[in-house]
């Protein structure tokens, strides 16, 4: 629980057309916010908050739809969980299981059930060390080296274009902030 009775919520649209909002720990999300910016967030602007959020949806909305299709028509449409994979292991090829659980918050069940999807497409595969053949190391297939750099190459055009709406020093001052806020929630 935040400080002064505040906590982290998520607002939620009811199939009745009402709005409500859940505390995120009841949806078992253990994200809080590091102990030191807790006592700020009651002194933040809620017209700055609600600003944010909107932009946020916008942003989250156009770019998570156009996210999982990998940049072409021929790609696999891809879920959320898949394309943070893909990435993930082209990044960390050689990764075990675990280590991409680990990454994604999820459970190990729901890890295996990932990465068996995508070693179904065949953009994962799954590789026994020789050191110890009870070790299974994830890579990357052809497939999925080639889907990894469309997405890459998609979030680069998604980013050039929200840098375009700025002058330069808007985008180095934008910039900075995301880095700033990465770094200090991830």
């Amino acid at each position: 629980m935040l400080p002064d009775g505040m906590m982290m919520v998520r607002r939620r649209l009811d199939y009745d057309g009402m709005t409500s909002i859940e505390p995120l720990h009841s949806l078992g999300l253990p994200w809080l916010p590091p102990a030191p910016y807790r006592t700020w967030m009651s002194k933040i602007d809620p017209a700055h908050v609600e600003k944010l959020r909107q932009a946020i949806d916008v942003l989250v909305r156009v770019f998570k739809i156009a996210e999982g299709h990998a940049g072409d028509e021929a790609a696999p449409k891809l879920n959320p969980s898949d394309v943070q994979s893909i990435l993930f292991l082209a990044d960390h090829p050689g990764s075990i299981a675990a280590d991409l659980g680990q990454f994604l918050g999820v459970v190990p069940t729901t890890t295996s059930a990932i990465v068996d999807r995508l070693v179904r497409r065949d953009l994962v595969v799954r590789n026994r060390t020789e050191s110890n053949r009870r070790v299974v190391q994830l890579a990357l297939s052809d497939e999925g080296r080639r889907v990894a750099a469309a997405l890459l190459a998609q979030q680069d055009q998604h980013c050039k274009v929200m840098l375009a709406t700025l002058d330069k020093a808007d985008r180095k001052a934008f910039v900075r902030a995301m880095e700033k806020i990465a770094k200090s929630i991830g």
